[in-house]
C-alpha cells in the first residue's frame, strides 16, 4: 500500500513539472481602420486592396470606417441627401452605395476623443491599445491629444499611440 502511494506522488509530482497548468483565455483581436481623406476621389486607388482585405477577412478581425472631410456648406441639400442616401443603403445591402464596401462612410472629421472612449468601453478587459497614425502633423497631433485625454479616466484599456508625419 506504501508502495502504491509513492508512485502516485511520484507521477504527480512528474505531470506538475512537466505540464504546468497554465490557463489560456481567448481574446478576440480586432483591427479599427479609420480612413480619412476630403473625398472619395482621393481614395479610389486603395478602393482595389480594402475590397481583398474584406474579403480575405473571414473572421471579422476588420472594422473600416472612411472619413470624407470635405463638405460644401453644413446644411448643403447634396450633403444631406448624399448622407441619407448612403445610410439607409448601408443599412439595407451592408455595403457603402459610394464604394461597394462593407466600410461605413461618415461625413465629416472623426471625433478622436469619442472614437477612443467608445473603444475603450467595448474592449475593457484589454489593458493596452495601440493607436496608430500616419499623415500631417496636424492629424497626429490631434490623434496624440484623443489619446492623452482618454487615458486620464484612468480606466482600461491605455492608448499607446504611434505615429509617422508626411507632408
Amino acid at each position: 500500500m506504501e508502495q502504491l502511494r509513492i508512485e502516485r506522488r511520484r507521477k504527480r509530482e512528474y505531470s506538475e513539472k512537466t505540464s504546468p497548468s497554465v490557463t489560456f483565455t481567448h481574446v478576440k483581436m480586432q483591427v479599427y481602420f479609420l480612413w480619412i481623406c476630403p473625398s472619395h476621389k482621393h481614395f479610389e486607388w486603395f478602393i482595389d486592396v480594402l475590397r481583398d482585405v474584406e474579403r480575405k477577412d473571414v473572421t471579422r478581425v476588420l472594422e473600416i470606417h472612411i472619413f470624407i472631410t470635405q463638405f460644401f456648406h453644413k446644411f448643403d441639400l447634396r450633403t444631406t441627401m448624399l448622407y441619407i442616401c448612403e445610410n439607409h443603403f448601408q443599412r439595407l445591402s451592408k455595403t457603402s452605395m459610394f464604394t461597394g464596401l462593407k466600410a461605413v462612410n461618415h461625413f465629416g472629421r472623426p471625433d478622436m476623443s469619442s472614437f477612443l472612449k467608445f473603444v475603450q468601453k467595448k474592449h475593457s478587459y484589454v489593458s493596452k491599445i495601440g493607436v496608430f497614425s500616419c499623415g500631417p502633423r496636424p492629424l497626429t497631433k490631434s490623434i496624440m491629444s484623443a489619446c492623452e485625454e482618454v487615458n486620464k479616466g484612468r480606466r482600461l484599456p491605455y492608448f499607446i499611440h504611434h505615429f509617422e508625419n508626411f507632408g
